[in-house]
């Protein structure tokens, strides 16, 4: 009897697994109610009837069949990271941390359960604890280059940057095309004559990389160690390869960038900006503006080195929260990006500031004040403004051409993807100059600025300054960013583990005749007017 019970089941199982695989959810939930009514103790009854009822927009549902599955067998973690990621989804930061952290701390002998747990918590920021996660899956699995990848992330993520070197290696040694852990190598250090990776580099480029994402990887790679041993004319060929390569194998539409902005500063102009008056009162985040390398991560070190600032990184959250408000509101499922410009102006913007800081939590709840340096919260100042009309913003600028050629030199994969074209780059960078001149124009008492090039050449003026502004009292420490043990997350992780250097200022020097067509567009368009004469062409 017991037999057939048990073939019974496995058959309900099966049944509903095919439906849901086929879409046909009506049979679905069919079985899913049969095994929940019949074999309540079938644990992986439970699971399907949760992912099912996330495949038919039933959060609660989800959540309520996944807690009783795990109930059932504890033991089997992937249902654990499971309701997780349910939990993210549905804007339970607090509690999915929570489980989160509860479940990393179990005796997990599977090393995919680690590694799923390891990612999710480098999510929430906990980077020590995720590459804890990773060194325990890598013994479990000690042949997987992408483990030993990943932990070279999180090393790097914490200035172990002789590990990450290390880990590297093993990654490489694993697997000769794993062109992600060549591309961290190469920027984990300043490479030298004497000791670099441009034979290998350029013995992977010379046997033609399939994959276009991996030539660009290594072509960036290998550009990046010729610029260190300062051969520039083979160091910017090799980026172009790199860049041409990339570009041509992207779907990617300019012109939405260019009119997206300027929607913005249609829509969001001062008259809008200044009766503004309902936002949610709460001085917390202290918002570090900028196009990617205008030195941001920099500021953010400075300011986060004060005991009552928490450096929170890149979050994306203000973007996350802006865009499910639009989604309630809209009658469109698919709108234009200039069409959510005029969608985001009819927001609640109270209750964006708070769903924001609500949201931020997990990561910021135990400071008085924390950092945002996501770069692409420069296109939502105004909205930023309006949502938190108390919060700080600071816009990091620096020279118009080493920005330019910063970001040029930079392989974003998936996002600023102006940046591989000269003439893109110029266009895009005319545009978003027109946009930070806006808001500085609009909402002039909550912007402070901080240029680059003065940030370097007086270091203490600039921070005292800056602090001011945040209304945070001067501390020495401030000064010793280097000394700074937060984590951070960005593409200049392990410069920022230096002490001030001035070497940056004026990179694109090396590249004048390179970047003609770039210096002509932003000539022309008066963008280098306001610069220092010695930074002029």
């Amino acid at each position: 009897m017991q037999k057939d019970t048990n073939i019974e089941a496995q058959e309900l199982l099966q049944f509903a697994k095919n439906s849901i695989n086929n879409k046909d959810f009506q049979n679905a939930e069919k079985f899913c109610q049969q095994l929940s009514y019949r074999f309540p103790e079938l644990a992986e009854g439970w699971y399907l009837t949760s992912f099912l009822a996330m495949q038919t927009n039933n959060p609660q549902g989800s959540l309520e069949a996944i807690s009783k599955a795990i109930e059932l067998k504890p033991t089997y973690y992937q249902w654990s990271i499971h309701k997780i990621h349910l939990l993210m989804n549905f804007g339970e930061q607090d509690k999915a941390l929570e489980l989160a952290i509860n479940t990393s701390r179990k005796e997990i002998d599977n090393a995919k359960s680690l590694e799923d747990l390891a990612l999710l918590l480098s999510k929430f920021q906990y980077i020590k604890e995720a590459k804890e996660l990773y060194q325990k899956a890598i013994v479990l699995n000690p042949k997987s280059d992408h483990l030993y990848f990943n932990l070279a992330v999180m090393q790097n993520f914490l200035g172990e940057i002789e590990a990450a070197n290390v880990s590297c290696d093993v990654a490489i040694s694993l697997n000769k095309f794993h062109y992600n852990a060549y591309f961290l190598r190469s920027s984990l250090t300043t490479q030298s004559v004497s000791k670099n990776h441009i034979p290998e580099l350029e013995s992977l480029l010379n046997a033609r990389i399939a994959n276009p994402i991996g030539q660009a990887q290594i072509s960036f790679s290998l550009a990046k160690e010729y610029e260190d041993c300062k051969d520039y004319p083979t160091s910017f060929k090799v980026r172009k390869l790199g860049s041409e390569v990339y570009r041509k194998h992207m779907n990617y539409d300019f012109t939405s960038d260019i009119s997206f902005i300027e929607k913005i500063i249609s829509t969001y102009d001062k008259k809008t900006l200044i009766k503004a008056s309902n936002g949610f009162e709460n001085d917390e985040p202290i918002f570090i503006l900028g196009l990617p390398r205008t030195g941001s991560t920099l500021v953010d070190r400075i300011i986060s080195g004060h005991t009552d600032v928490l450096s929170a990184g890149e979050l994306t959250n203000f973007t996350h929260q802006m865009i499910g408000m639009m989604q309630e509101i809209s009658s469109n499922p698919n709108p234009s990006r200039t069409e959510m410009v005029t969608i985001s102006s009819q927001l609640d913007f109270n209750q964006l500031g708070s769903n924001y800081i609500k949201s931020t939590r997990p990561q910021t709840g135990g400071q008085l004040h924390f950092t945002d340096k996501f770069p692409q919260n420069s296109l939502y100042a105004g909205l930023i403004h309006m949502a938190l009309p108390n919060a700080k913003i600071i816009l990091v600028e620096r020279h118009p051409l080493d920005v330019c050629y910063a970001m040029y030199k930079q392989l974003f994969t998936e996002i600023y993807q102006f940046s591989y074209d000269q003439d893109e780059l110029a266009e895009y960078f005319i545009a978003h100059q027109k946009l930070m001149a806006h808001w500085q124009q609009t909402i002039p008492d909550s912007i402070h600025v901080v240029r680059y090039e003065s940030l370097v050449s007086d270091i203490e003026s600039e921070t005292r300054t800056a602090l001011k502004f945040c209304n945070l009292d001067w501390q020495v420490q401030c000064l010793e960013f280097q000394n700074n043990q937060q984590v951070t997350m960005t593409a200049s992780s392990s410069q920022v583990r230096q002490k001030l250097y001035k070497t940056s200022v004026g990179m694109w020097r090396n590249y004048e005749k390179e970047l003609a067509p770039l210096i002509s567009q932003l000539t022309r368009a008066g963008i280098l007017d306001n610069w220092s004469t010695e930074q002029k062409v």
